[in-house]
């Protein structure tokens, strides 16, 4: 068993940290016949992301930096547990001024969490509810793409739509979340969008659609992540776009 400790800002967040590592790291390879049958963008990302024989890992912790929108742009260092096929944990510290503000967010087992704290101590943002839940198992939908290998989960159904696009049915705890993936010619993943429930302009929840942009690449043990994200409500819409991150991965470690 692979044994990982939360980071600090996740300690209210522990035991859903525990719960997403696997009990033995996956240990298939990858064989590209297996994909044989599916859209031909699906084809080309995952044959150009997972080298032949890696091991199809779906489960992986990320650190990452770059910036999120408080009120404004702020410089962020975060930390990520993402289990496609579990949840995800996501734990970051912000410097706002004199004190820094830590927080994270959570999807496991139908639950969302969002908690921010000032110096880790004093309370600034709490929820945890069913709009936060929704929110949340959208975003575990969209993540699928920083772990390759969930494209192939039973739990993901996918349909053609062109040469370069594709949309999937992901089942997240048995609700379906429609998402819809842009592929390069040279099978580098561009972007994910999907409707996702979220509250992004304060009138209200509803579905919204949500986007992430994918820039660069890097290789972690056969495959092949995104170096930069980019994502928010409407990013490719002309007018009512709202980004609220701008992250880049440091690191990447397979379970």
């Amino acid at each position: 068993m692979v044994t990982l400790p939360a980071p600090p800002e996740a300690r209210t967040a522990a035991p859903t940290w525990d719960a997403l590592i696997p009990q033995t790291p996956a240990t298939e390879g990858f064989d590209p016949a297996s994909v044989e049958g599916l859209p031909a963008p699906v084809r080309r990302w995952t044959g150009h992301c997972i080298a032949p024989g890696a091991p199809l890992s779906t489960t992986v912790v990320l650190t990452m930096h770059g910036r999120v929108w408080l009120g404004g742009w702020r410089r962020v260092r975060a930390r990520q547990l993402l289990s496609a096929a579990r949840g995800y944990v996501w734990a970051g510290a912000v410097r706002t001024g004199p004190v820094p503000l830590h927080g994270f967010d959570l999807y496991h087992a139908g639950t969302g969490r969002l908690r921010w704290s000032a110096g880790g101590l004093v309370p600034v943002l709490s929820v945890e509810d069913q709009d936060v839940a929704r929110s949340t198992a959208g975003r575990l939908a969209a993540d699928l793409a920083l772990t390759p290998a969930a494209a192939l989960l039973p739990q993901v159904h996918w349909d053609d739509v062109d040469d370069d696009t594709a949309h999937a049915e992901v089942v997240v705890d048995g609700v379906v979340h429609r998402i819809t993936i842009r592929v390069s010619p040279k099978g580098r993943l561009e972007w994910i969008a999907l409707p996702r429930w979220g509250d992004p302009d304060g009138h209200g929840y509803d579905f919204h659609r949500f986007t992430v942009v994918f820039s660069g690449e890097q290789e972690v043990d056969g495959l092949l992540l995104p170096q930069r994200m980019r994502a928010g409500w409407g990013l490719d819409a002309r007018e009512g776009a709202h980004e609220f991150y701008d992250l880049e991965i440091d690191t990447a470690v397979w379970l």
